[in-house]
Order: structure tokens, then sequence, then C-alpha cells
């Protein structure tokens, strides 16, 4: 199963700003305005065989598969709001 992840903050106008919102990184994470209230409350861990990253490729962008060795589960952190 294929699942999509992003985070929708609660002031936002359109739940499609959450297509620009689906990393948060951790040295800046209680700055933003879009991730400073779920980074103090609303923390979980997120389990997962693999997720994709993007490679450039001269002028375009070629997703490719990161997964654990033997295909294990792995978590990582994750923000959720309602």
């Amino acid at each position: 199963m294929n699942l999509k992840w992003s985070l929708v903050p609660s002031f936002a106008e359109h739940p499609r700003i959450g297509y620009k919102l689906d990393r948060a990184r951790r040295e800046t994470v209680t700055e933003k305005p879009s991730f400073r209230n779920a980074s103090k409350r609303q923390r979980c861990l997120m389990l997962a065989d693999g997720f994709n990253e993007w490679r450039r490729e001269g002028m375009t962008k070629q997703p490719f598969h990161i997964r654990m060795n033997y295909q294990h589960p792995f978590a990582f952190a994750g923000l959720w709001e309602r």
C-alpha cells in the first residue's frame, strides 16, 4: 500500500499546502510557523518499510526508493495535526 503524507497546519486556507510540507528539519522545527504547534505536543513515530527521495539528474528529478537491508521495518519521527 502506498501512502502519501504531509502536514496541513491548522491555519491553512487550503489542504493543498500540505504538498509542500512533507519534511520538517530538526534544526528549525520549533521556529517555523507551519510546524511549531505540532512539534510541542503532537509527535508520533511512523512505521515504514521504506521511503522515496528525489535525485536531480540534469534538469529532471528522478525518484528512488530507500529501505533498510533485508526490508526490515523501521520508525521515524512524525508530526500530526487534525
